[in-house]
């Protein structure tokens, strides 16, 4: 089976002008002979790199020895492997766009972020986005998103993606 997946890759403060772009973006396509390609992007979509890989596992060792802990998770997509690169610069362009006008508080971006969380659990679960509000509730309803427990409540501990996309879209007050 042929399957499609993206990370995000954390600004490196450290990386150097010249040669290729720094990446922004890990992509991981996988055939149904197992070989995978790993492509990267720069924010402005711009080709940061390819490599071919025999199986799933070199390629993810790969993209964690070129990115460190500065790669985020990977997120599954239903996006065709033909146009897969197509999408990955469309998201990257959609990240562009977005402004971070707004302020917000920690506890707001906190709250965001389990927000953020139930919507990645619903995309790895499902391979796609929710279509409405009330299908993602379903789903957090029947139990399908793992939820945990904190302090007697039953909520989504949020991952660093999700922290990640709240600190994309928004000021968070106290962060730099």
């Amino acid at each position: 089976m042929t399957t499609v997946e993206y990370a995000w890759v954390e600004r490196d403060p450290a990386s150097v002008p010249g040669g290729m772009p720094a990446a922004r973006l890990a992509l991981l396509v996988q055939d149904e002979s197992e070989s995978c390609m790993l492509w990267t992007f720069a924010a402005d979509g711009s080709h940061a790199g390819d490599t071919f890989h025999l199986s799933r596992a070199a390629a993810e060792e790969q993209a964690a020895h070129d990115f460190g802990d500065r790669l985020g998770e990977w997120n599954r997509v239903s996006w065709s492997p033909r146009g897969a690169r197509d999408e990955a610069r469309k998201l990257l362009a959609a990240t562009r766009n977005r402004t971070r006008s707004r302020r917000i508080s920690q506890a707001e971006a906190y709250r965001l972020a389990e927000n953020e969380e139930q919507l990645l659990r619903f995309e790895r679960t499902y391979g796609r986005s929710p279509r409405s509000r009330t299908e993602l509730q379903d789903a957090y309803d029947r139990g399908k998103l793992t939820p945990m427990v904190f302090d007697g409540d039953v909520r989504l501990k949020p991952s660093a993606e999700a922290h990640r996309r709240v600190r994309d879209k928004f000021i968070v007050e106290g962060e730099t």
